[in-house]
């Protein structure tokens, strides 16, 4: 265990036997243009911004700095204890878990309960780490595993008084879909910005199609995808055209494409 501090000046506690947290320990880095464009994005929109899949808050801590300067909310949700509980030692060692509202839940498309698999990071021997929805294909039956409960994005912002949600960022672990389908009156009445990151091969062993699971949702919402197809480039794409696979993109409403789009290229594709 260690405390890095980071390019941009907040400390994360990391466990340094993680492969997800020792890059950011030696780097100071994690996802930086990206957290720059959505904290662009907070400053530019009133509304939330919220974390789904917060593990222990690399994407969490600086959205609640800006909140705090903004005096807004981030709301985090993450369902694995063991990160839930770093997350919030790192939101306090930062000052912002006033500005946080964390919610220990599995966003999915239904209240209830799941089993998750607890996998490379713990496996190496780390406390906190990366874990995935249980797929009953044989593959999972070596991981430990935990079981949490589910409720819908929809359900835990109904909770909290139905605040406007600017900044949505996923990262789940092949349950996109699942979370995006329980996500309807919060993406249709907000329109947020949506930072997502698709895990395809859990998509494969759930024998679905990643696209053809997500793209009716976005065309009933008139959202558009972004993708970068080259190092400095970002497109809008259509996902019911592409051939490319649907991976990390950037989810936005079309009235509001071109004005995304010019960010990413001067935030994330001009290398600052």
């Amino acid at each position: 265990m260690a405390v890095a501090r980071m390019r941009t000046g907040h400390r994360m506690i990391l466990d340094l036997r993680s492969g997800t947290e020792w890059l950011p320990y030696y780097s100071g880095e994690f996802d930086d243009r990206r957290i720059r464009v959505a904290r662009e994005l907070m400053r530019r929109r009133s509304g939330i911004a919220v974390d789904a899949g917060a593990n222990i808050g690399l994407w969490t801590v600086p959205l609640a700095l800006e909140a705090a300067e903004l005096n807004r909310r981030v709301i985090a949700v993450e369902p694995v204890p063991v990160n839930t509980r770093r997350l919030v030692q790192n939101l306090r060692l930062n000052r912002v878990d006033e500005f946080v509202d964390v919610r220990q839940v599995a966003l999915s498309d239904t209240s209830g309960r799941t089993t998750m698999t607890l996998r490379e990071d713990f496996l190496g021997g780390a406390q906190t780490g990366n874990a995935a929805v249980f797929v009953d294909d044989g593959a999972d039956d070596s991981w430990s595993r935990t079981e949490v409960a589910t409720r819908t994005l929809d359900e835990v912002l109904d909770d909290l008084g139905k605040p406007p949600v600017s900044v949505l960022k996923i990262d789940v672990e092949g349950h996109e879909d699942r979370l995006l389908a329980g996500a309807q009156t919060t993406v249709s009445q907000n329109r947020p910005i949506v930072f997502a990151e698709w895990n395809a091969v859990y998509y494969s062993r759930r024998g679905i199609d990643v696209t053809k699971a997500t793209a009716p949702l976005l065309r009933a919402w008139d959202y558009r995808c972004l993708r970068r197809v080259r190092q400095h480039t970002w497109i809008v794409d259509d996902l019911f055209r592409s051939r490319l696979p649907l991976e990390d993109v950037v989810l936005v409403p079309e009235e509001d494409a071109a004005e995304v789009v010019d960010l990413m290229h001067r935030v994330v594709g001009d290398g600052r």
